[in-house]
């Protein structure tokens, strides 16, 4: 996983940039999946398998599926969907204020590195989110970050296939505009860079026998989910994926001093 002074670097403040109404309902981390603080299993998602842990995160019910989606995305190419989803699913967890200052960072790092992962593999919605989270960080860095993301996600032709744009106009013209011709260029040069790096495969540990274990809702590699296109946003799926080709990057990095710059705006 690709683990960059970004994501590290920068949590504080990213913290800070999350708009008020856009937490989830808390859910204070992580649950076994399938089961609420109370014991009980309201909507009866059942007691694992991927295709649970997509209802979970559709319900709002980020800490039960992020341990299943962690669990899909080790089985790299193929399951470039899970670890999609498993980097927004961390994302939204940072945002619980019902957690610790540390436990939400490190949601959000791990949340920007699975995203990164997915991205570099070439996975277009994960291109776009980070494009979008970028934006809303008020630093330079942060904003050239947002305009080579958003470079990659225009040169991508996944989307542009079935009609679909992650990132709305009035953004997309906002993030050029934030760098300017010159941090435009420099976006370019590194998009027209961009090598796909695949997902790498992991081991399956005996940890994540029981989050895998449902045969019938299993995905099958190179499809995911039953998948029906959205526009923009959502889990940034489509029907029929392949395994992704070099397309426009490399990954840039966001030096850890920008966060002991901004660290005052987290207070």
């Amino acid at each position: 996983m690709h683990r960059s002074p970004l994501a590290l670097g920068l949590t504080l403040v990213l913290a800070a940039c999350a708009s008020p109404g856009a937490s989830p309902p808390r859910q204070g981390g992580e649950f076994v999946q399938g089961a609420q603080p109370d014991g009980s299993n309201p909507g009866n998602f059942g007691a694992g398998g991927y295709n649970a842990a997509t209802r979970l995160y559709d319900a709002g019910r980020y800490g039960e599926a992020l341990p299943i989606l962690r669990c899909a995305a080790r089985q790299g190419p193929g399951y470039e969907v899970a670890q999609h989803l498993a980097g927004l699913a961390a994302i939204r967890l940072s945002e619980d204020e019902a957690l610790t200052p540390d436990r939400q960072a490190d949601y959000r790092s791990e949340g920007f590195d699975r995203l990164t992962d997915a991205a570099q593999s070439g996975w277009p919605a994960s291109q776009a989110e980070l494009a979008k989270l970028y934006f809303e960080i008020e630093t330079q860095d942060a904003r050239a970050e947002a305009a080579y993301w958003a470079q990659l996600y225009r040169g991508n032709p996944r989307d542009r296939a079935i009609g679909l744009n992650r990132i709305d106009t009035a953004t997309d013209r906002a993030i050029d505009a934030a760098v300017g011709t010159d941090g435009l260029a420099e976006a370019q040069a590194r998009s027209a860079a961009f090598i796909a790096e695949p997902l790498i495969e992991e081991e399956i540990g005996p940890d994540c026998a029981p989050l895998l274990a449902a045969p019938a809702m299993t995905p099958r590699r190179g499809l995911g989910i039953d998948i029906r296109p959205r526009s923009g946003g959502g889990r940034g799926e489509r029907r029929g994926y392949s395994e992704p080709e070099a397309a426009p990057s490399s990954s840039g990095a966001i030096h850890a001093e920008t966060a002991a710059a901004r660290a005052p705006a987290a207070n």
